[in-house]
């Protein structure tokens, strides 16, 4: 009973991925705490899988389990340094950040364990999320051009968001797709983790034509998000899927890496310059007018933490702190975060916490290169890549995917619990 009330809140919990903060604004809670119901459910999932904890510990969830104690207790030691430096004006601001990223572990651990069980709940709920997250990302595009009906708070917000979020190329607005997101990156980038989470969880001869659609979804939803750092990464991803293309088809493989290598630098150097440009114009300040100058400035500001502070060198300032030095400026608010994943670690986690996550990263990449090989490591790079620029990595169709690459798949040497069935 415990096993099938897990699955059914895991399920729901994978189909509510694309359910993020911008749907606090859709329903006018614009004041409230936001926390993804997926967060939510998986805590529930995983709290009714108490009766079989012993299954963590078995072979194949041992060291994910030591691996996610591991940075609980790592994160814990950060806050509570970073309360030592600066103590906070509230337990929740300190523990703000810890408490989102023990969740994201937790989903993670359940995840590891679901792909191993009943991979195919995965493999369903996952092609599930990927056609609701575009289907919302198409609705309100068509909303705000006043195709489909909704109500005035939503076509307010949407058309706001367009505002915030088009793209302009040579005078000729491009609308970026977010649906549930804040922004387009972030959808972009659960576009992209889920075409890796479809990638490592198809099952060949079965759902096929479930799958090709879920992984078409993907794509496009990937393509319409125009985000740089998560186009990056799907041509790093494309890149490293060459060698297993050339095998069957050696005589495109050359031209589609070169058409690829020249469509995306030609793309991220039209929106470098065109952010370079905004940030010089006399609209906005040199710091916040575009995402390259702000992610300098919060570079420099963040070193000279370390550097002024020198007790925060070994666990940083504390996760989620940095706002409250940065608001200090005058420049930006207490909630803005560094955005650039691996100095946001530096800063906020200090050189062990740092150090301790490259270990893992290290574990994670000989795992994953055991499992998928080249196409694999090449993969969780892209992952890395499109998360490391995004306003909070803390995204848990990234955890998702990280988990998809380092479960191993063969049941070979693995015998299913009697209590356990999925089929």
């Amino acid at each position: 009973m415990s096993v099938r009330m897990a699955t059914i809140l895991y399920a729901v919990a994978v189909v509510a991925i694309p359910i993020s903060v911008a749907s606090k604004f859709l329903l006018g809670l614009t004041g409230s705490t936001w926390i993804d119901p997926t967060l939510i459910l998986a805590t529930a999932a995983l709290l009714a899988l108490i009766p079989h904890w012993g299954d963590f510990l078995a072979a194949e969830l041992r060291l994910v389990a030591a691996g996610t104690a591991l940075v609980a207790v790592l994160g814990l030691v950060c806050a509570l340094s970073g309360m030592l430096l600066r103590p906070p004006s509230s337990l929740y601001d300190a523990l703000r950040e810890p408490l989102r990223l023990w969740l994201n572990l937790g989903w993670f651990l359940l995840t590891c364990w679901f792909l191993i069980y009943k991979p195919r709940v995965v493999l369903l709920c996952s092609i599930i999320a990927v056609v609701f997250g575009l289907a919302c990302g198409i609705y309100f595009h068509l909303v705000a051009f006043g195709i489909a009906p909704a109500s005035a708070p939503i076509v307010s917000y949407i058309r706001a968001y367009l505002l915030r979020q088009t793209l302009w190329v040579n005078g000729f607005p491009i609308p970026r797709m977010g649906g549930l997101f804040f922004e387009s990156p972030p959808f972009g980038l659960f576009m992209f983790s889920m075409l890796v989470v479809l990638g490592c969880t198809r099952e060949m001869g079965r759902y096929s034509r479930w799958t090709a659609c879920g992984l078409a979804c993907a794509v496009i939803g990937m393509v319409c998000s125009l985000a740089d750092q998560v186009l990056l990464a799907g041509s790093v991803g494309l890149l490293s899927w060459l060698p297993n293309l050339g095998k069957k088809h050696p005589g495109i493989t050359w031209p589609l890496a070169i058409a690829v290598t020249v469509a995306i630098c030609a793309f991220e150097f039209q929106a470098i310059g065109a952010k370079q440009s905004s940030s010089a114009t006399g609209i906005v300040t040199r710091i916040n007018g575009a995402s390259v100058g702000e992610r300098d400035f919060h570079l420099r500001y963040g070193l000279s933490l370390l550097q002024s502070r020198p007790a925060a060198t070994l666990f940083g300032i504390g996760p989620g702190r940095y706002g409250e030095y940065a608001s200090d400026t005058g420049d930006f608010p207490a909630t803005v975060n560094m955005q650039t994943s691996e100095i946001e670690l530096l800063v906020e986690w200090g050189v062990i916490g740092l150090a301790v996550w490259i270990a893992l990263f290290a574990g994670v990449a000989a795992r994953v290169w055991n499992v998928h090989g080249v196409l694999g490591l090449g993969l969780l790079v892209a992952i890395v890549i499109a998360d490391s620029f995004q306003a909070n990595w803390k995204y848990e169709a990234v955890f998702l995917a990280i988990a998809a690459l380092c479960t191993q798949r063969s049941t070979a040497t693995f015998t299913y619990p009697s209590w356990l069935r999925y089929e």
